[in-house]
């Protein structure tokens, strides 16, 4: 396996807890693991190709319907191995973030400020929809299972919530400071 594929990683992980076909994967990708990573099919499946090439991961066929093939992949025991390794390496420099809000933002100055306020009033309703859905997977998930925050994927949830708590507290203070200034006008 490439030494710096993450994204084969992140896929033996998922199989850990269970087996899962390509399709499964991209819909983890979609709820659970896309809040900090993202992938697509175009992505996943050349990933499970390198993996199986590598023995990392098998499949079993299932038939569904008249001929439609399934396949569900499982991780292997040199899969296991891998991921193993690969927890416990240091965590490599993170690359930056694209974050376009933020390039808007930094582009506008105060000839723009009715389009900077509609930018930031939309941003915060984004961010608060993503808090309600975070809040909400909270709940199904762990709901009032004080043991469950000892987990890895628990405290990656409640950064996320606290990450888009804070997201949202500092744009409403920005559109407070918008509405102070046009009341002094």
């Amino acid at each position: 396996m490439r030494n710096k594929d993450k994204l084969s990683y992140i896929i033996l992980g998922l199989l850990r807890t269970e087996p899962m076909s390509g399709y499964d994967l991209k819909k983890k990708f979609e709820s659970e693991v896309g809040e900090f990573w993202q992938a697509n099919t175009g992505q996943i499946y050349p990933s499970l190709k390198v993996l199986l090439n590598d023995k990392a991961v098998t499949y079993d066929v299932e038939i569904v319907g008249e001929k439609l093939e399934k396949k569900t992949y499982r991780i292997t025991a040199y899969g296991e191995e891998l991921f193993n390794t690969w927890l416990t390496h240091a965590v490599d420099r993170y690359p930056i973030q694209k974050d376009e809000f933020m390039l808007r933002l930094y582009f506008m100055d105060t000839d723009n400020e009715e389009n900077m306020r509609k930018l930031v009033s939309d941003e915060r309703e984004v961010h608060q929809k993503k808090l309600n859905y975070l809040l909400q997977r909270k709940a199904i998930i762990f709901g009032d299972d004080d043991t469950a925050q000892k987990s890895g994927h628990y405290l990656v949830l409640d950064f996320a919530i606290q990450r888009e708590t804070m997201k949202i507290e500092w744009l409403s203070q920005l559109s407070l400071s918008f509405d102070n200034k046009k009341n002094q006008s």
